[in-house]
C-alpha cells in the first residue's frame, strides 16, 4: 500500500500519523476538461522491478465553496511512469457533497489495464490526480474541489504490487516475456500459441508469417501473370 504524503508530495509506505489532514484543490471546474488537482510521486527505482497489480485510490473529497453543493463531480487518477501515463482510471459521478471539511466523502476509483508494467533503474511512478463537473450535473461549472489526505482520519492511498525483475518481464501483459518465445513483446496479441492470422505477421511467434506470398525459384516474388515465364507451343 502507498499513502498519499505531503512532504515533498510522495508516496509513504506507511499509514499517517498526523490528526490533522492536509488539503490540495483546484477551482474553476467545468465540464469541458478534466484539471490537475495534484502529482505524488514515489522515489526513482533502485532495482528492475514489474509492476504485477494495481489497487483502487481512496480519496476524501468536499467542494471548495458551499455555493457548489448542487455540483456532482467526476475524479481521474492517472499512473505515471516519467511522465506517461501507463494506467488510468474514473470513479462514478459524486453526488451531494457539502463543503464541510468534517463531511468529507471518500471516494474509490479503480484503475484499468497496466500498459507498460516494467520498471528500470531510474523509472518514477507518480500519481495525478484530476477533477471535472460531471455530465449530468444539476450545475454547469463549480467554484472548486478539495482534496483531503494524510492523516489518521483521511488515509488516501491506492494499492500496488511489485516482484523483482530477476525474472523475466513481460512487456505487453501477454503471459510470455522474450525469453519464454514473445516475438513481439510490445503487442499482447502476439505470443505463442496465439492464433495464426493470414496477415503477413508471425502473430504466435512459431516463425512463419502467414499471409505472406511465396518467393519463386529464382527468388523474385510472384505477383501475377506478369512473373510467369511465357510458355512456346509445341
Amino acid at each position: 500500500m502507498l499513502w498519499l504524503t505531503c512532504k515533498f508530495d510522495f508516496f509513504a509506505t506507511s499509514a499517517p500519523t498526523a490528526t490533522t489532514d492536509r488539503i490540495r484543490q483546484v477551482s474553476s471546474l467545468t465540464q469541458a476538461d478534466f484539471k490537475a488537482l495534484n502529482t505524488w510521486s514515489a522515489t526513482a527505482a533502485d532495482a528492475t522491478l514489474q509492476l504485477t497489480t494495481l489497487g483502487d485510490v481512496h480519496l476524501w473529497v468536499g467542494p471548495k465553496n458551499r455555493h457548489d453543493r448542487r455540483a456532482s463531480f467526476v475524479l481521474r487518477a492517472d499512473l505515471l511512469k516519467n511522465g506517461q501515463v501507463i494506467a488510468t482510471g474514473e470513479s462514478a459521478e459524486i453526488t451531494g457533497l457539502t463543503a464541510d471539511p468534517t463531511q468529507a466523502r471518500e471516494v474509490t476509483i479503480a484503475f484499468g489495464s497496466i500498459s507498460d508494467p516494467a520498471l528500470a533503474v531510474g523509472d518514477v511512478l507518480a500519481l495525478r490526480i484530476l477533477a471535472k463537473v460531471a455530465e449530468s450535473s444539476a450545475a454547469k461549472k463549480a467554484i472548486g474541489l478539495r482534496i483531503y489526505y494524510d492523516a489518521q482520519s483521511r488515509p488516501a492511498r491506492f494499492g500496488a504490487t511489485f516482484t523483482s525483475g530477476t525474472g523475466p518481464i513481460d512487456a505487453d501483459g501477454d503471459g510470455f516475456s522474450v525469453a519464454q518465445g514473445d516475438c513481439n513483446d510490445a503487442n499482447p496479441a502476439i505470443h505463442p500459441g496465439a492464433t495464426e492470422l493470414c496477415n503477413e505477421i508471425d502473430d504466435n511467434c512459431d516463425g512463419t508469417v502467414e499471409g505472406a506470398a511465396p518467393p519463386s525459384a529464382n527468388g523474385q516474388l510472384f505477383a501475377g501473370a506478369a512473373n510467369v515465364p511465357e510458355q512456346n507451343g509445341p
